[in-house]
């Protein structure tokens, strides 16, 4: 084979490993938006267990053991069912997280976070039903987390007490 034939052969060869470049930038979003997430959530982990407020630690620690779940993941499987499972995941924490958190407190703002991320993860042409439903899911929990009463309702639905936080309230919001 002469130089210029192999010269053409490698200019046709894809520039992503797996050939879709929308499927490589959709995942590599993933994993820096996990990777900031995993920053920002140990950050805060670190923080909130300095200033002695527990609830705020393990919210940010459910977070960060999320973001750590994840990051394997991404590398072993490059679906648009991990991406989406992923960020359906965050929808469940957050939620998890309010039924704990004080009802002064705003940590249902956090699901406004995770309505923006299904633009950069999904595919508006190749993927619109994951981008709609995971772009719905955070406004629908939102919505049922005020009709519904959820937040610091531990007590009532699960038989676990608050934990009280040791930081002003004006200070966390």
């Amino acid at each position: 084979m002469s130089d210029t034939q192999t010269a053409i052969i490698k200019l046709n060869k894809p520039l992503s490993p797996s050939g879709d470049i929308e499927l490589d930038r959709s995942v590599q979003s993933s994993l820096f938006a996990t990777f900031f997430f995993l920053f920002i959530s140990v950050f805060w982990f670190l923080t909130f267990a300095w200033l002695g407020d527990l609830v705020g630690a393990l919210t940010c620690g459910f977070f960060a053991f999320n973001s750590i779940v994840f990051l394997p993941l991404f590398r072993l499987n490059r679906s648009k069912l991990m991406r989406g499972f992923w960020l359906f995941n965050y929808n469940i924490v957050i939620l998890s997280a309010l039924f704990f958190a004080n009802p002064d407190e705003d940590v249902d703002l956090l699901f406004l976070i995770v309505a923006a991320l299904p633009f950069l993860v999904f595919s508006r042409k190749k993927e619109p039903f994951f981008l709609l439903f995971i772009f719905l899911l955070p406004m629908f929990l939102w919505f049922a987390t005020f009709y519904f009463d959820i937040t610091g309702s531990s007590k009532q639905l699960l038989g676990i007490p608050l934990i009280e936080s040791e930081m002003n309230r004006n200070m966390l919001n």
